[in-house]
């Protein structure tokens, strides 16, 4: 099968990159043909040479590579200039991949989180209606903060366009939709009163898990972080936004002796400053430790090797799937998660730790100390639980239910026509 994965921001901070790879490759390696168009290129990943796919780039010749959210080492998230400079990579990345696309009736085009007002522009003026000859167009919805009511004239009338352009693309543009949450899936009819047939278009899927490098020891990945040896240490990792409520995890753990928490992770709604302030207020400094930063994967896998759980305290308004419980089942660990969408559905069906009630600090800190509570017979058996969930849900595993969902869609259009 010939399979064009599409995801601009591959060179920036965050999943972007990793969950591109992880895709390419596991796609691959199930003897597809496939191609990753990017805006910059791979910033790691194996060497060119002995990649299983293929790159294309979408940044203009001798461009440097930079972060779109960046100005002037600041995160400008909210200003016109980024937003402009985000759009103008997405539409160059979209336009080169329809257009190498084109034609192409037995291929997969598939758009990771595409900004559904560029995408639909791009099907349009490229590719046209949906049609033999026209590659089949898979697009992913990650979130659904857009659907809700924004704050501000140019925020407002962003959502009022995003949303029309998102019910156009699951309503005539795409083939296919994937979400990674049934209650992602259950908004997005609702919001939209979507009828039977058009809510067929919206497919569940899983996510992988997993990354293919060498888990080092605990007691080597706390020696290279200069961590305690013998306290209890839980880990709450990633870009640090407002739904991930860091004021509860370090509520939660305050006071708890021999505990630390690590809050590590690229700045967004919070900064090292703003981090430094909440522990303060909250009195917990010798609790909690902090490394505000993108983080490379060496030092990423060495906070989750050294730690012995992984507190994910998303709010009760997070739907989806959290690419920090893939990254935590990765490594063997347990995680203590709030009981939101397929988070806490997976946590609990798969009795990979602890899910607990969102938005409570004293919730989370029940989950913590039933934690605390296991004997080392109990942890022991937790982690088989979670090492055996990610063999379940291995990049090769989820990506072969994506073929069949491809494979699907090519049937449904049927043999290709001249037109």
């Amino acid at each position: 099968m010939n399979i064009f994965i599409v995801e601009p921001y591959t060179g920036n901070e965050g999943h972007f990159e990793r969950w591109a790879l992880r895709t390419c490759e596991a796609l691959s390696r199930l003897r597809n043909d496939v191609t990753l168009v990017t805006y910059g290129g791979l910033s790691g990943g194996p060497p060119e040479g002995s990649r299983l796919f293929t790159v294309l780039k979408a940044a203009p010749d001798g461009e440097a590579p930079s972060d779109w959210r960046y100005h002037k080492g600041k995160i400008r998230m909210n200003s016109f200039r980024t937003f402009f400079r985000r759009e103008m990579r997405e539409l160059r990345t979209f336009w080169l991949a329809g257009s190498v696309a084109r034609g192409q009736a037995q291929s997969i085009l598939h758009f990771h989180d595409a900004d559904p007002m560029l995408l639909t522009l791009v099907i349009r003026i490229m590719l046209g209606p949906k049609r033999a000859r026209r590659p089949v167009i898979v697009a992913a919805v990650h979130e659904i903060t857009r659907l809700s009511t924004a704050q501000g004239i140019k925020r407002r009338v962003y959502y009022w366009l995003y949303r029309r352009s998102l019910a156009r693309l699951i309503r005539r543009d795409a083939d296919g939709v994937l979400v990674f949450d049934p209650s992602l899936k259950q908004r997005l009819v609702s919001h939209f009163g979507l009828n039977a047939k058009i809510a067929d278009r919206i497919c569940v899927l899983p996510h992988g898990v997993g990354d293919p490098v060498e888990i080092t020891s605990k007691e080597e990945a706390r020696q290279r972080l200069e961590l305690d040896p013998n306290e209890t240490v839980f880990l709450v990792f990633g870009i640090l936004r407002k739904d991930k409520r860091l004021d509860l995890a370090v509520e939660a753990v305050t006071g708890l002796l021999g505990c630390r928490l690590i809050i590590a992770g690229g700045a967004h709604d919070f900064t090292e400053a703003t981090v430094k302030e909440l522990i303060q207020r909250k009195g917990c400094e010798q609790w909690v430790s902090t490394d505000v930063a993108y983080l490379p994967e060496e030092r990423m896998h060495d906070y989750f090797s050294a730690c012995d759980a992984v507190i994910i305290p998303y709010d009760s308004s997070f739907r989806g799937q959290s690419g920090i419980l893939t990254l935590a089942c990765g490594h063997g660990k347990p995680v203590i998660a709030s009981n939101v969408g397929s988070l806490g559905q997976a946590v609990s069906e798969h009795k990979l730790g602890f899910a607990v009630e969102p938005d409570s600090a004293s919730a989370l800190r029940e989950g913590i100390l039933r934690f605390l509570s296991l004997g080392p017979e109990e942890r022991a058996h937790l982690e088989e639980r979670v090492s055996s969930y990610a063999s379940l849900m291995s990049w090769d595993n989820t990506c072969r239910e994506w073929l069949d969902l491809y494979q699907t869609l090519l049937a449904a259009r049927g043999p290709c026509s001249e037109s």
